[in-house]
């Protein structure tokens, strides 16, 4: 009986050791007093974002948004110098519901820039889900893991369209599913944060605004859901030009 004890003992270190990994949102250092608190906030539009609400898109189709999850990837902030510090590793947010906050341990001082990647690079985007802690964004059970392919999920864009835009069936009849993924779906954004001021204790402030509406439309390109509304890896055309419009989609201002 001993002897199993200690062997479970033994693989259980095992295993704790396999990813060094910092956990996100971040454990908050003991001592530390200086963050930055980043507020990623849906809208369609410009109005605030809402699950229950039937929009038009613009092509006047009645679309209901059902699910909505993205990750966030190498995230770092630039000093007028010309010297990173790094922000976060890797963040999944579900922002289905509204607006979510997450404080980031930041050093003191002034930034120009913040610089993330959409979806997951390949160093993340091809490790083993099963060796992360539950809680963890890239944990099994955060249900963003392709098997067949090895790799993650970046965006989920889930819900229902009608071509009549003068339906009043809610939900809408049509059904839209479109996951992005694979290497070739991840994209980095870079955006003016000039006078942030991360003060010696307290938190400086910064709000993303993601439009989704903007996810079905850009100044070069338009995603019709009565021809383009099914993509879970093997219509890569569709998942590549989401994932252009998801970046587009995203700004970043001060508070």
């Amino acid at each position: 009986m001993r002897s199993s004890i200690l062997l479970f003992g033994i693989v259980a270190l095992t295993m704790m050791g396999c990813r060094k990994d910092e956990p996100v949102p971040p454990v908050e250092e003991e001592g530390r007093t200086s963050w930055l608190t980043v507020t990623y906030a849906p809208f369609w539009e410009g109005v605030a974002f809402d699950k229950y609400a039937v929009y038009h898109d613009v092509l006047d189709h009645r679309v209901q948004v059902q699910g909505f999850k993205f990750y966030l990837a190498k995230a770092r902030a630039k000093r007028p110098d010309g010297t990173w510090e790094d922000l976060f590793n890797v963040d999944l947010l579900d922002l289905l519901n509204g607006p979510k906050s997450r404080s980031y341990a930041l050093p003191p001082g002034t930034y120009t820039d913040l610089e993330w990647g959409i979806g997951l690079p390949p160093d993340l985007n091809h490790t083993d889900p099963v060796t992360y802690p539950a809680e963890h964004p890239l944990g099994f059970a955060q249900g963003m893991w392709w098997s067949w392919a090895d790799a993650y999920r970046f965006v989920i864009f889930d819900g229902r369209f009608d071509t009549d835009p003068n339906g009043t069936e809610v939900p809408p009849p049509g059904q839209f599913s479109i996951h992005t993924g694979l290497d070739t779906c991840y994209r980095a954004g870079q955006y003016d944060i000039s006078g942030t001021t991360v003060p010696d204790s307290g938190y400086a402030h910064l709000e993303m605004r993601i439009d989704l509406a903007h996810f079905l439309y850009s100044a070069s390109d338009t995603i019709d859901l009565q021809i383009d509304n099914q993509a879970h890896g093997g219509n890569v055309d569709l998942a590549t030009r989401l994932s252009d419009n998801v970046r587009d989609a995203i700004t970043v201002s001060t508070q």
